[in-house]
């Protein structure tokens, strides 16, 4: 992708005040212990991602119509508990201008089926591509941007329990501070 801003869609959750600061002291006794170095995520932007649309430039209101529509069609399911128990750096696309920081997130080695299926829904009805590794991640929080290689493999944690009663269509838009929420359904 060249020249124009990017805008980044996705489903996700946000967590209560409770759960984002019991997941910000879980982070910050995971990067003190690990010694990880890197740019922590706001905390405004902590979220529960659960299904990545894609990165687009341009025009992009066809995206957010089928979007909006397949949450419309799928939504509501029902309150999903997830127990986020394993961290990992992905190896997406880097943050900013330094490619080497990437994405470290806390996930659940165990996706409840109920979520698992309303996920699969959602792309069905968006007909994202299959195979695209960063539209089929796992749900998951990302924390930090980090460079350090010691969470290129998993690494188990101690759970740390989040509960999502709502689902939102997200907008992050390149050097935005905040993400835009577009749409929201209740659970």
């Amino acid at each position: 992708m060249s020249g124009s801003k990017i805008t980044r869609y996705f489903f996700g959750s946000f967590p209560e005040q409770s759960e984002r600061e019991a997941i910000l002291a879980r982070a910050n006794a995971i990067q003190e212990g690990l010694g990880l170095g890197g740019n922590r995520v706001l905390k405004t932007k902590i979220n529960l991602t659960l299904a990545f649309i894609g990165a687009f430039e341009g025009e992009h209101d066809r995206i957010v119509r089928e979007a909006i529509a397949a949450g419309d069609a799928i939504l509501p399911s029902g309150p999903h508990d997830l127990h986020f128990d394993r961290l990992l750096r992905f190896d997406g696309d880097g943050y900013g201008k330094n490619r080497d920081f990437q994405p470290a997130m806390f996930y659940p080695s165990v996706v409840p089926e109920s979520l698992r299926k309303t996920v699969d829904r959602l792309r069905e009805k968006l007909s994202l591509p299959a195979g695209d590794d960063i539209t089929l991640l796992p749900p998951h929080v990302t924390w930090i941007y980090t460079d350090s290689n010691r969470v290129d493999q998993a690494v188990p944690i101690e759970p740390l329990s989040l509960q999502a009663e709502s689902i939102c269509l997200i907008r992050s838009m390149q050097g935005a501070g905040e993400y835009e929420i577009v749409q929201k359904w209740p659970l």
